[in-house]
C-alpha cells in the first residue's frame, strides 16, 4: 500500500516539498521532537533537522516540530524548505505568533516580498506593536514599488520607536527616489543623529545634496561616508 504524503506548497516560485511518511508508532513523534531539541541545543543543526522531519512524519500535524524545523532550516539558510515547514505550522495554528513571524521573516529573507506582505500583515494583526513586523512590511512594500504605502508603514515604525534608525533611513531613501530632496535630507540627518556610523546614509545624503547643487555639503557628506568605509564615496570625495 502506498505511503501517505505530507505536502507543503510554496507559493512564490520554489519547488513543492513532499515529505514521505513511513511507518512510525504514535509515540515516536514526541520522542523524535525531543531528540531534535536536544540536538539543536548542542549545535547539531543538521541532525536536529532530520529529527524534526521524523517527528513530522510520525505526526504531520505536530505544530511545534514544524515550527522548530522551520527555525533550524532558516539557521542553515535553506529558505524554501524553511517556508514549507512554517506553512505547516501556520496551517495547524493560524493564530500562533511565532509561526506567522517565522513564515513572514523566511519569505522576506527569500525576497518573496509580495507573499511576505500577506503574512507580515497577519503578524501585525496579532501584535499591533510589533516594530520588526511593521519595519519589514514597509521595506517589502517599498521593494514592490508601493512607495507611498511604505512611507505610511515606516512612519508607523517611527511612531512606535522614534529612534528606529533603519526606518528613518528607509524613509529618507524613498523621499530621495521620489525626488523630494529636502525631505530626504531631513530624514538622512535624523538617521545619522540617531547613529553616526552609517556610511549608506551619509552617501545617500551626499547624492541628495549633489542633486540640490550644494557642493560643500556634498563633499562633507561623501567624506563622512568615506571615513566609514564607503569606497565609492572616497573616490567621489577626492574629486570634489
Amino acid at each position: 500500500m502506498r505511503q501517505s504524503l505530507l505536502v507543503s506548497v510554496i507559493l512564490f516560485g520554489f519547488a513543492i516539498v513532499f515529505v514521505p511518511k513511513p511507518s512510525f508508532a504514535a509515540g515516536d513523534a514526541k520522542a523524535k521532537y525531543k531528540e531534535g531539541v536536544a540536538l539543536g541545543n548542542s549545535g547539531k543543526i543538521e541532525e536536529a533537522i532530520e529529527a524534526f522531519r521524523d517527528a513530522l512524519r510520525a505526526d504531520p500535524k505536530m505544530y511545534q516540530a514544524a515550527l522548530d524545523l522551520g527555525q533550524a532550516l532558516r539557521i542553515k539558510k535553506r529558505l524554501p524548505e524553511a517556508v514549507a515547514a512554517y506553512e505547516i505550522a501556520v496551517k495547524e495554528q493560524p493564530k500562533a505568533l511565532k509561526a506567522r513571524q517565522g513564515l513572514a521573516e523566511a519569505l522576506f529573507d527569500a525576497r518573496a516580498y509580495l507573499t511576505a506582505q500577506v503574512h507580515l500583515s497577519e503578524w501585525v494583526k496579532l501584535d499591533e506593536k510589533a516594530v520588526d513586523a511593521w519595519f519589514m512590511l514597509g521595506r517589502a512594500q517599498s521593494n514592490t514599488g508601493k512607495k507611498d504605502v511604505a512611507l505610511d508603514t515606516l512612519n508607523r515604525v517611527t511612531s512606535l520607536k522614534s529612534d528606529h534608525v533603519g526606518a528613518t533611513y528607509e524613509i529618507a531613501e524613498i523621499y530621495a527616489e521620489k525626488g523630494e530632496n529636502d525631505k530626504a535630507i531631513q530624514f538622512y540627518e535624523i538617521a545619522v543623529r540617531i547613529k553616526d556610523d552609517q556610511p549608506l546614509a551619509w552617501y545617500g545624503m551626499a547624492l541628495t545634496y549633489d542633486k540640490l547643487g550644494n557642493t560643500a555639503k556634498t563633499k562633507e557628506s561623501a567624506q563622512k561616508a568615506c571615513d566609514q568605509g564607503h569606497k565609492t564615496a572616497c573616490k567621489w570625495a577626492a574629486r570634489l
